[in-house]
């Protein structure tokens, strides 16, 4: 059996993100805890401002994440133009519960991830 990585929680706020290709998509803002099942379900990504748009978060869900030691980075497979075009998250949502499931920003986002 291969050792799973293990991290804190603190380790992974403010991590970059970056897609396959080296972009950097931006930085985890917060880890969102299933604490009935005992799990991360999703965390919120911060996409940095670019000319005349202000930054956008996303809920993205864990499963879509890989941890890249090697470069210091988690990976996300999704283009960095996806992420551009697509709405962000109100500035208020996070839900407090797990019925309450995040909406991926975007159609384009949330097709891509599934």
């Amino acid at each position: 059996m291969a050792d799973v990585p293990i991290t804190c929680v603190s380790r992974l706020l403010h991590h970059p993100v970056r897609n396959l290709q080296g972009q950097s998509l931006g930085e985890i803002e917060e880890l969102v805890i299933d604490a009935g099942r005992g799990f991360i379900a999703y965390v919120v990504l911060i996409h940095p401002a670019s000319a005349g748009v202000t930054r956008k978060r996303f809920a993205i869900p864990w499963h879509a994440l890989s941890m890249d030691q090697a470069h210091g980075c988690l990976r996300l497979n999704l283009a960095l133009e996806v992420l551009s075009e697509a709405p962000g998250l109100p500035d208020a949502a996070t839900p407090a519960r797990a019925s309450a499931r995040p909406a991926l920003a975007g159609e384009a986002v949330g097709a891509t991830l599934r």
